[in-house]
């Protein structure tokens, strides 16, 4: 089965990258969970290498496809909860999900960050309902939900960042002032900082 094969690569591939480049993804996760981003980065690494043989397993046994397929829809959906939470925070969205390899991306705009984010990430869902023999509906709405946890994700972000500008005390507003009236979350959706336009 080429879909649970294809999906059984990136997990491996995604694990063995984080390995590789360990503390660029404890970076990414600590501003959501602090001094545990060491044990959270390895639960990652161990999940996606269980994923990675529970659908290496679907090429033997295809009875556990609909397991397989199943948690590795959660778990993408779980990512992209994830990426969701640190654009409300306002932290940097630059995944390391591939490690060293996720580096290619750094060279794009932060602003589209979560756009290439969602793309893969919904690419893997879709996929992973395939493997688990989900019918069309099935399929549909695994990437329709990383869309929706990403686009809940990005609105509050929006809201929060117009919130803030609009206290006396933010420091950004005696910059953003002239403006303001145009403002549409100034602050964006990567790490805070005021788009220039």
């Amino acid at each position: 089965m080429l879909p649970a094969f294809a999906l059984a690569t990136v997990y491996l591939v995604a694990s063995i990258g984080k390995v590789a480049d360990r503390v660029a993804v404890e970076e990414y996760v600590r501003p959501l969970v602090g001094r545990a981003s060491p044990v959270l980065a390895a639960t990652v690494v161990g999940f996606e290498l269980s994923l990675g043989a529970g659908l290496i397993a679907v090429v033997v046994d295809p009875a556990v496809a609909a397991l397989a397929g199943s948690a590795s829809a959660a778990f993408v959906v779980a990512a992209a909860g994830f990426q969701a939470a640190l654009l409300v925070r306002t932290e940097s969205t630059y995944c390391r999900c591939l490690g060293r390899l996720s580096a290619a991306t750094d060279r794009v705009d932060a602003a589209w960050q979560p756009a290439i984010f969602g793309a893969r990430n919904g690419a893997l869902a879709a996929t992973s309902m395939v493997v688990s023999g989900a019918p069309l509906a099935g399929v549909l709405a695994a990437p329709a939900a990383v869309a929706i946890v990403l686009l809940v994700g990005l609105l509050e972000s929006f809201r929060r960042q117009r919130y803030l500008l609009r206290t006396d005390l933010h420091p950004l507003r005696a910059v953003l002032a002239p403006t303001m009236a145009t403002l549409q979350a100034h602050g964006w959706w990567v790490n805070g900082h005021p788009r220039r336009f």
